[in-house]
Parts: structure tokens; C-alpha cells; sequence
């Protein structure tokens, strides 16, 4: 945020991965942040959203003018409803106990790829997804996304920091 106000451009995120996360509560928000100091403070943190267009209101008078309705079509009463129940189901308590269940399954599985030699980029993980690089003992990532793939879980083969494997 400091880099992108030192240099006058707009920061933005794409949560789709998190939402669920900073609905519930259990992973911290990019478009607020509370400051600590007295009194407690909200403070905005990104300029723009994708997904759900969410924006500072500077932010989003210059996007309405600049890109509706030529880049974006009027929502339909359907979809903003639709929108409006999924967002009042991510403040339940079912839903924060699964979010937290999702975190707590996140580190479990990352612990376990550590301990079968895989090398975690971030080192360890607080989201539902996780950037790790195959062991040493030359395990191919199509194997690795293959035997995720039948265990329900969803990966890719991106290239990492410093690896030396090709993605292909």
C-alpha cells in the first residue's frame, strides 16, 4: 500500500482464494485494517476489489466513469440477490467454523508435505493454498498434481522460486 500511494497507483486485490476467509473472520481483511492506536481507527487499505467491484469512493466515481457500462453491464436483480445471500451465509457461525476448519486442514496438509521432503515457498500457510516444490528425490509434479487429483485435491504445476524442474 506504502509503494503503490508513493507512486500514485491503485492497488489492487483479487480475494476470490480468501473471501471465504475474511468473511469469517479468521484471515485478515485487505480492504480494512483496524490501527490499534487510540482510538481504534478502519482504515482502507486497497483501492479496488475484483470479483465484487468494492472500491474507495474516489476509486469507484472513476471507474463508473471510465468503464461502465461498456465493460460491465448492469447487475441483474437475480444476481444481486444471489450475491447478498451467499455474503449474509459467510457471516454465520456454521460458516466460521468451516472457514476455520479450512485453515486448520490447509497447515495440517503443508506440515505434511514438509515432512515428506516438499519445500513450501512461504514455509508454512495460512490460506487454502500453498506454493511448495518437489523433493529432492525426483518426484514430477504431474505425478505429485495427479495423486492430489484423486485424493479431491486441486493443484497446478506453476514453476516456484528457484526450482529447477520444468512445469511441462
Amino acid at each position: 500500500m506504502k509503494i503503490a500511494d508513493s507512486i500514485g497507483a491503485m492497488l489492487m486485490v483479487d480475494m476470490a482464494h480468501i473471501a471465504g476467509l475474511v468473511a469469517a473472520g479468521v484471515h485478515p481483511s485487505p480492504v480494512l485494517m483496524r490501527i490499534l492506536s487510540p482510538p481504534p481507527l478502519i482504515k482502507h487499505c486497497v483501492d479496488l476489489v475484483a470479483g465484487l467491484v468494492m472500491a474507495k469512493e474516489g476509486t469507484a466515481k472513476n471507474l463508473i466513469h471510465r468503464h461502465f457500462p461498456e465493460f460491465k453491464g448492469d447487475p441483474s436483480n437475480t444476481s444481486s440477490l444471489e450475491k447478498a445471500v451467499c455474503l449474509g451465509e459467510a457471516l454465520s457461525l456454521p460458516s466460521r467454523r468451516n472457514q476455520e476448519q479450512v485453515v486448520r486442514n490447509a497447515k495440517a496438509l503443508c506440515e505434511g508435505m514438509k515432512k515428506n521432503g516438499y519445500r513450501i515457498v512461504s514455509g508454512t500457510t495460512e490460506k487454502p493454498s500453498h506454493a511448495c516444490g518437489c523433493p529432492a528425490s525426483g518426484t514430477q509434479r504431474k505425478e505429485v498434481q495427479e495423486t492430489l487429483d484423486h485424493a479431491g485435491i486441486t493443484c497446478n504445476k506453476n514453476s516456484i522460486p528457484f526450482d529447477t524442474q520444468s512445469p511441462f
